[in-house]
């Protein structure tokens, strides 16, 4: 069966309800683009930016705060994604930072 779930519980898709839900990775307001259907499988951003109620709750609490410095863990894929994984370049990493990228990875 289906044991992961990458998006929200939201019924966005009348026709095929498995297909629901909005990608919370996508639903922040930094590079937000309009690229998906709301019955895409698993990449469907929401209407706009901040539309959910998860990243509207996480935008205020991080408002809220003065973080010095925030680490954002990607399980769904079990992977560890690079920042600015929405560009189609992406600037070195630097060797220090390499580093602990690779100890994460292993």
């Amino acid at each position: 069966g289906d044991r992961m779930i990458r998006k929200n519980r939201r019924p966005t898709c009348p026709t095929n309800p498995k297909r629901s839900g909005v990608d919370l990775n996508r639903n922040w307001g930094v590079h937000w683009v309009k690229a998906h259907g709301p019955c895409d499988e698993e990449e469907y951003e929401g209407t706009a930016p901040f539309s959910e109620p998860e990243t509207q709750a996480l935008k205020a609490m991080v408002e809220a705060q003065a973080f010095l410095v925030a680490i954002n863990m990607h399980s769904y894929g079990s992977m560890l994604t690079r920042p600015y994984n929405w560009k189609t370049s992406h600037p070195e990493v630097k060797p220090e930072d390499e580093i602990i990228y690779n100890e994460f990875a292993q």
